[in-house]
């Protein structure tokens, strides 16, 4: 497995094929990467998400720096740049860019398009709903797959 640095690392080429085969897993809704800081999830998770653009293993992938101070007007935006929702920054209340958000990613699911959200940097847990992820009772995220990385001792 060829890298962004040009090597190949057999761990590193470990990791992102056991990435790629826990996203694959229709079982998985929320596959993540987890660590302390500097150990280089990001980069671990740059590296498969180029593999995953490049294998076309999603229809739509899009992904969001979520960072220790919270701004959910901003994920949400980057979120629906990625996803062709241009109209969503006209929208003042995050309540309402939640709603389209979410309607993106149902439309999305009814027509059979696969779709990959990537949040990188999580430091505590993030409130899936007020984003405009879909998800059920249960939390259990739906019509999308998410990849994450957070620290250890977050969520």
């Amino acid at each position: 497995m060829k890298l962004r640095d040009g090597g190949v690392f057999e761990s590193r080429a470990m990791m992102i094929q056991n990435i790629m085969d826990a996203l694959a897993d229709n079982g998985n809704s929320v596959v993540g990467i987890y660590g302390i800081s500097g150990v280089d999830k990001s980069t671990l998770l740059a590296d498969t998400e180029k593999i995953i653009r490049e294998e076309k293993s999603f229809d739509l992938v899009a992904h969001a720096d979520v960072s220790e101070h919270q701004d959910i007007k901003r994920i949400q935006e980057e979120i629906a740049h990625k996803l062709g929702l241009s109209d969503l920054k006209n929208e003042e209340y995050v309540s309402v860019q939640a709603e389209l958000l979410h309607g993106r990613l149902k439309v999305a699911e009814r027509i059979k398009k696969t779709v990959l959200i990537i949040l990188d940097n999580l430091w505590k847990g993030l409130d899936l709903k007020s984003v405009g992820i879909p998800c059920g009772p249960d939390n259990k995220v739906m019509g999308c797959k998410l990849l994450l990385t957070l620290r250890a001792s977050c969520c």
